[in-house]
């Protein structure tokens, strides 16, 4: 194929929306991507990153991660505060329009099994650790977020 000046621009356009969104070239080719994550100000970021009910000191492998952070329907941890979605009085987070709809239509996507317990969780109110990929687990209490954290330390 040869290469011309046009697909140097587009290249060019692509990696300069990627860079400027933050958007991975994975999450992007699904259509998930916080470039649709809503506009805040330094000052919210900060108070969201800090906004947990109790912070799990003494993690070595997972992050303890606010759930503003994560979307919860690819269970994902972002850098960007994501689209809130209210269902039930209770509040979940997508990273773009699609995952937002999802979340209020499907029941499923709400929940998650606890890795320690096997018990179902609530995204919404459950402690939530990402992993260095950025993987999101959902966690019933503190103590099992603890072990998590061990047996993945070890590994």
């Amino acid at each position: 194929m040869k290469i011309t000046r046009l697909h140097i621009i587009a290249m060019a356009l692509l990696s300069t929306t990627f860079l400027y969104t933050g958007v991975s070239q994975s999450n992007a080719s699904e259509g998930h991507g916080q470039d649709f994550a809503p506009a805040i100000s330094s000052e919210e970021q900060v108070e969201a990153s800090t906004n947990d009910s109790k912070h799990v000191e003494g993690l070595k492998w997972l992050e303890h991660t606010n759930s503003k952070y994560i979307c919860m329907v690819n269970n994902k941890r972002f850098d960007r505060v994501q689209i809130p979605t209210e269902v039930d009085g209770k509040t979940y987070y997508g990273c773009c329009p699609m995952c937002k709809g999802k979340l209020e239509k499907i029941q499923s996507l709400r929940v998650a099994i606890d890795p320690v317990s096997g018990n179902v969780v609530d995204k919404a109110t459950a402690l939530i650790g990402s992993a260095p990929d950025g993987t999101a687990y959902y966690f019933e209490n503190e103590e099992n977020m603890k072990k998590f954290d061990e047996l993945k330390s070890k590994e």
